[in-house]
């Protein structure tokens, strides 16, 4: 079923959630296929995961006070 299908199944204003994609191009085309259909509000999710650009560097092994390893 595509948004546009979905738009006319409601009497209530038609929301789309969005998350937001690696590939930017797909998040650019389902934002562009939910203004197509009619959206009102699009409401995005902004606290999942996302992988760091650069590696992270290592963290090293915690210390106890007094410089003793646990």
């Amino acid at each position: 079923m595509s948004l546009r299908d979905l738009a006319g199944t409601g009497s209530a204003p038609f929301w789309f959630h969005l998350y937001v994609q690696r590939d930017h191009g797909l998040t650019h085309e389902l934002v562009a296929q939910a203004e197509d259909a009619g959206v009102v509000a699009l409401v995005v999710t902004l606290d999942t995961p996302v992988a760091p650009v650069a590696p992270v560097a290592p963290v090293a092994p915690a210390t106890a006070i007094g410089g003793r390893r646990p």
